[in-house]
């Protein structure tokens, strides 16, 4: 790889970490205003999101600009390197998409709201969290631009952690949008045509359970939620 190839996989590296942040910044918890509730969070994926740019950065680059046996690379090769940038430039495009689709009902997977109504449109006719998948995308794509096993490990705990965090968002959604489970039904999660697990056959036999009298899931919003038939899309 030429010394102006690891450059400009260096420059998209930083840009790939950056521009999220400046497209997913909202002054004052913007997100939050006017809506009616909160949905269950996983807390900490903010800080999971932090700290693995930051390690992509560093592991990235170095393995851009070096072949260290430790850095695991299986590749150093400037024609994976631009395959590599293709694949987060489709994935920035889907991530920029999802989020306009959104508009206000956004709001992000560590500190979320209820949104006015359930987004089926866009991106969302197809998956129910294009914004992760978007993410995993770019990811994907640093992992091909760099070549380091170390950024595949990285990309498997940023899978989990967009799993775990759907999850948890879905199970609410269903509890204020009774729709939002027919809309379940006919979209999948992160990959079109791929369903990997029935996001509500736990919540099914939960509500079960609570109409009985046995509730195993708990709500973490403050107030009953309030079931309006028009409500204001969930991300």
């Amino acid at each position: 790889m030429r010394p102006i190839d690891a450059w400009i996989g260096f420059a998209v590296l930083i840009g790939a970490a950056i521009a999220p942040s400046y497209l997913f910044w909202h002054s004052m918890r913007a997100y939050a205003s006017g809506k009616e509730g909160r949905l269950r969070s996983l807390t900490h994926l903010r800080g999971i999101d932090r700290w693995l740019r930051i390690f992509a950065v560093v592991i990235g680059g170095a393995a851009l600009f070096r072949t260290d046996p430790p850095l695991l690379e299986w590749h150093h090769s400037a024609q994976w390197m631009y395959i590599g940038v293709l694949v987060i430039v489709a994935g920035a495009a889907l991530l920029v998409v999802s989020k306009r689709t959104l508009g206000w009902n956004y709001s992000p997977g560590f500190d979320g709201y209820v949104p006015f109504r359930i987004v089926d449109d866009g991106p969302y006719r197809y998956l129910r969290h294009p914004i992760y998948t978007a993410r995993l995308i770019i990811a994907a794509g640093v992992c091909l631009m760099t070549g380091t096993t170390w950024l595949a490990l990285a990309w498997l705990v940023a899978a989990g952690a967009y799993w775990r965090a759907a999850e948890l968002e879905e199970i609410d959604l269903g509890r204020w949008f009774p729709i939002y489970h027919l809309y379940a039904q006919r979209t999948n999660r992160f990959v079109p045509g791929i369903r990997l697990r029935d996001a509500f056959a736990r919540h099914r036999s939960a509500v079960q359970e609570e109409r009985s009298g046995t509730p195993d899931v708990i709500a973490l919003t403050e107030v009953e939620p309030r079931r309006a038939s028009g409500a204001p899309d969930a991300a």
